[in-house]
């Protein structure tokens, strides 16, 4: 049973800043996999937060995308996405971690 997925506005603003070629590869290839299975990322759990983290390399850069999992609604939540550098301070910045 496939998951239903939704994007948080910060999502779609760090998706924006990526270019073409990656937006294209995480449609086309990573959102099909996360629909399907979304537990196949590491789940990160802070304090009364529990979020997943899903990574990839694309041409010897790593990238990372953030979502929450409502299992009982079967629905992912898209919360952040961007290249490894400086994700998790940006992310402490945007007060998610």
């Amino acid at each position: 049973m496939a998951y239903k997925i939704n994007y948080t506005k910060q999502f779609e603003k760090d998706f924006s800043k990526l270019s073409k070629e990656i937006q294209k590869i995480i449609i086309n290839k990573y959102l099909p996999v996360l629909e399907v299975n979304p537990q196949y990322g590491k789940r990160i759990k802070r304090k009364n937060l529990c979020l997943w983290r899903f990574k990839f390399r694309y041409k010897r850069n790593d990238y990372r995308i953030i979502y929450k999992l409502f299992n009982h609604k079967l629905l992912i939540v898209l919360i952040a996405v961007g290249s490894r550098e400086n994700f998790y301070k940006n992310l402490k910045v945007k007060r998610l971690l």
